[in-house]
């Protein structure tokens, strides 16, 4: 549990793809004893038992691992204790879970990683050849550099734009630089705005 803290605390990790957001949020969990759960594994186990065939398809595995999400913070909130949730939430989703925390007696930090593009762009296509991507995560729309552009500016729109409408006074946003040099920063300016929640 955060220490210090009288109102549960629900965070959510997102950006860019590529910028050490699974990494982040597994450390930040690590340090605040914190129960953790990411998007991408819980798509790559849908995956595996259901499949895949096309891009929407893909799609709905997302959307599947969102909505399983929800499920386990409404469940794990409950235990009142702190959840940090990880994956490149679209508008729709932080609405959601913005709805949920409130309704659960939760404070609702959120943390917005982003950084250059083509950097990121390297990183990801570094982690399919050397690391075995799991197949969900190499669609072809995002494999190509102007297809990967594409998708973070889009995100990037989506998100900036709604995070700034009326400030969004139910909770907090940070929005974070990431460079390949300054992952320990990132995580020294996460664990601080947490613990001073």
């Amino acid at each position: 549990m955060i220490e210090c803290s009288q109102m549960k605390t629900l965070i959510l990790i997102t950006g860019d793809l590529a910028t050490g957001k699974s990494t982040l949020a597994k450390r930040l969990s690590q340090k605040i004893k914190a129960l953790c759960f990411t998007k991408d594994v819980l798509k790559e186990i849908l995956s595996d038992d259901i499949g895949f065939s096309c891009r929407q398809e893909n799609k709905n595995l997302s959307i599947a691992s969102v909505d399983i999400m929800k499920h386990i913070f409404c469940q794990y909130a409950f235990l009142e204790q702190d959840l940090i949730l990880e994956a490149n939430f679209h508008k729709p989703e932080i609405i959601a879970l913005k709805t949920l925390a409130k309704q659960h007696n939760y404070k609702l930090l959120l943390f917005f990683l982003q950084g250059e593009i083509n950097q990121l762009f390297q990183k990801f296509t570094s982690r399919i050849k050397e690391q075995g991507r799991h197949p969900t995560h190499c669609t072809d729309d995002i494999i190509e550099p102007v297809g990967f552009e594409k998708y973070l500016l889009a995100n990037r729109k989506e998100l900036s734009q709604f995070l700034q409408e009326k400030q969004n006074p139910d909770f907090s946003v940070t929005t974070i630089k990431v460079k390949d040099d300054n992952y320990d920063s990132v995580f020294t300016q996460v664990l601080k705005a947490v613990q001073n929640t």
